[in-house]
C-alpha cells in the first residue's frame, strides 16, 4: 500500500467524526467493560487528538489497554453518529507542544487549559490512530 493509499484509508476511517468537536471516547477496563466519556476532539493529519488530566480514570484505562472507540456526540454524551475504533497513545511534552501549535486550540481549548491550571491538574494530550482490522490489532 502506498503512502497516499494509507493516508486515504486513515481519512476514511475517521470520516464519521469529521465536523464533530466532541466525541464519546470509550476506554476499556481490565475486565473488558467499556466506560464512555465525552471529550473535546480534533482531527488533524489523519489523527485524532484529545486532552484530559493525569488523574482521570481514562488515563489509567488507556495505559492498560490502548484500544478505544470514538463516536460523535453532544457535550453531554448523546451519540449522534457511527462509532470508530482507534488506538490511543499519550504524547510526550515535545510531541504535545508540536501538536498544540498545529491545532491552535480555540476558546474551548484555552478555557479547559485554564480550568486545569486553576485546579492544579496536569493536562495530557492523546493521539488516536484508526485501529487496524481486528485480526491485526494488538492492545499494546
Amino acid at each position: 500500500m502506498t503512502t497516499h493509499e494509507q493516508r486515504q484509508a486513515v481519512f476514511e476511517a475517521f470520516a464519521p467524526l469529521r465536523g464533530s468537536n466532541v466525541v464519546l471516547l470509550t476506554s476499556f477496563r481490565r475486565d473488558g467493560q467499556g466506560v464512555g466519556t465525552p471529550v473535546g476532539f480534533n482531527l488533524a493529519n489523519g489523527m485524532g487528538y484529545f486532552t484530559t488530566w493525569t488523574t482521570t480514570g481514562k488515563v489509567k484505562r488507556i495505559a492498560n489497554n490502548r484500544r478505544v472507540t470514538l463516536a460523535p456526540c453532544t457535550r453531554v454524551g448523546k451519540v449522534t453518529g457511527a462509532t470508530v475504533a482507534g488506538i490511543a497513545r499519550q504524547l510526550d511534552s515535545a510531541e504535545a507542544a508540536r501538536v498544540l501549535e498545529m491545532l491552535r486550540p480555540g476558546l474551548w481549548g484555552w478555557l479547559w487549559n485554564m480550568i486545569y491550571k486553576l485546579q492544579g491538574r496536569t493536562p495530557v494530550l492523546y493521539e488516536v490512530a484508526p485501529a487496524e482490522p481486528a485480526s491485526q490489532t494488538t492492545d499494546r
